[in-house]
């Protein structure tokens, strides 16, 4: 919703900006400005952070902030809003950051920016309030046979994330359409694969909408559940928790079926990070991992993840529709001819087919 307009103040003519559509546009993305603003204060060049938004990001959910701006002569305030701080989110910047008033060039700032001030959170513990606000405290801590990874050890969630999010960016990267080629649409999922120059496998990626599945995270809880893994996912035999430490990671093991007569079954470990977005999506990034006495069973051969996972990307305001992308990029590990493997990977992408019908009939009673 647009930020509720003052009157304006007095004396002040509200001449040209009575055929200002919408004159909440003039708070945009000005960082050049806003740093001459401060630099010409004494603050240093530096001293604003980066903040490159539009308009309608600029919303706050503290009760006591506000910003100011003139715009055509008249006096404008913009007061808080109670809702999720996505400057923030999408600036990375703590209270006090400022934004500036460039739509026109009548347009001036009072002071030396538009200040937001207050108590306005911060994107520091973004994830930390996005995941207790879904999750709450549904989560559950599995130790394993091993222990804790060092990195996740001493840090608050926020920074934990902040050192993988390569990985994160990586997924979303392979999310848009870009360079995919589409293979063909069946049972409502639509399947792609890429090939990258210099890479001799195959990356794939399917992507179908999941409508009426509840909420976020109970949709989320019982994908991500690898025990249900072989009702919806034709390749796999067997799925194994071996440590979760949510919402920081998760240790999983799978056994998958031979992807040709002649070629042995595989077995795969992975580690697997969740990470919240400001415009409401989630995205799950995986890696294969090697763990000192975590070996294949006699007879399997380690297939690797490269890279990959799930965005679950909300599709409306009503919390239970989302359209979900499953994509990445597989070594199938031993030997096995390239054909058979680029055969293999479009066909990883339908299994999202086979998810859906398995959450129709039901899916797990409970999800662990």
């Amino acid at each position: 919703p647009p930020p509720r307009r003052r009157p304006p103040a007095a004396g002040a003519s509200m001449g040209a900006a009575s055929s200002c559509d919408r004159p909440y546009d003039c708070l945009c993305g000005g960082l050049d400005a806003a740093r001459q603003a401060d630099a010409g204060a004494g603050g240093g060049p530096d001293a604003v952070p980066d903040i490159q938004v539009g308009a309608d990001d600029i919303i706050i959910d503290a009760g006591d902030a506000a910003l100011s701006a003139r715009e055509h002569g008249a006096h404008l305030e913009y007061e808080a809003l109670d809702s999720i701080p996505q400057l923030f989110a999408k600036a990375g910047a703590s209270a006090g950051a400022k934004a500036v008033a460039t739509e026109g060039a009548t347009a001036t700032i009072e002071g030396k920016a538009a200040t937001i001030e207050g108590k306005a959170g911060t994107q520091t513990d973004f994830n930390a309030r996005m995941f207790a606000h879904h999750f709450g405290d549904s989560l559950v801590v599995r130790k394993g046979p091993f222990g804790r990874r060092p990195s996740s050890v001493g840090l608050d969630l926020d920074s934990y994330l902040q050192r993988h999010k390569a990985k994160f960016a990586k997924v979303l990267e392979l999310e848009k359409p870009d360079g995919w080629q589409f293979c063909y649409e069946q049972q409502t999922v639509q399947v792609y694969k890429k090939v990258i120059p210099g890479t001799p496998l195959i990356y794939f990626k399917g992507v179908s909408d999941f409508l009426q599945q509840g909420s976020l995270a109970e949709f989320v809880t019982k994908i991500m559940a690898v025990e249900h893994r072989p009702k919806w996912d034709e390749m796999c035999t067997e799925g194994v928790m071996l440590q979760s430490f949510p919402p920081y990671y998760r240790v999983t093991q799978a056994w998958l079926k031979a992807p040709v007569g002649i070629i042995s079954p595989r077995e795969i470990l992975l580690v697997g990070r969740m990470c919240m977005q400001p415009d409401g999506a989630l995205v799950s990034a995986v890696e294969s991992v090697d763990i000192p006495g975590i070996e294949p069973r006699p007879g399997y051969v380690r297939c690797r993840m490269l890279e990959g996972g799930f965005v679950f990307r909300p599709l409306d305001e009503t919390g239970t529709n989302f359209r979900v992308t499953w994509t990445g990029c597989a070594d199938p590990g031993g030997w096995i001819p390239q054909w058979v493997g680029n055969i293999i990977a479009p066909k990883q992408a339908m299994s999202l087919a086979l998810l859906k019908v398995w959450l129709s009939e039901g899916g797990p009673s409970k999800a662990p």
